[in-house]
């Protein structure tokens, strides 16, 4: 379910559809500071989620506070030029081994 958390994104749809995955809003995430009400929001997102058994994507992380507040809220996805700036194909298979062999290791 894209673009969750504003326009059409009905917290309904999560019942009515097979939902597997559910992106957050990167408008929502370009507002994430360590303000409390911008926090609380973002983590209802994720409990809404976690709730429903949905993988959360944080769409939109560019900046190393949104992420790091974003891991700290137990957001496990996040897309955004923070994250890798759009790449070709052959970029993004160097970019995926590379992440892959650096979670293996991590994961020892």
């Amino acid at each position: 379910l894209d673009d969750f958390g504003s326009g059409y994104a009905s917290i309904a749809y999560l019942e009515q559809f097979p939902v597997k995955k559910l992106k957050i809003e990167q408008s929502l995430t370009k507002k994430l500071t360590d303000a409390p009400q911008d926090t609380r929001f973002i983590s209802s997102l994720l409990a809404i989620a976690k709730s429903f058994n949905l993988i959360a994507i944080a769409k939109g992380v560019e900046t190393q506070q949104q992420l790091e507040i974003l891991q700290e809220l137990g957001c496990e996805r996040m897309q955004g030029n923070r994250i890798s700036c759009p790449l070709a194909v052959e970029e993004m298979t160097t970019f995926l081994h590379t992440h892959r062999t650096l979670s293996v290791i991590s994961d020892q």
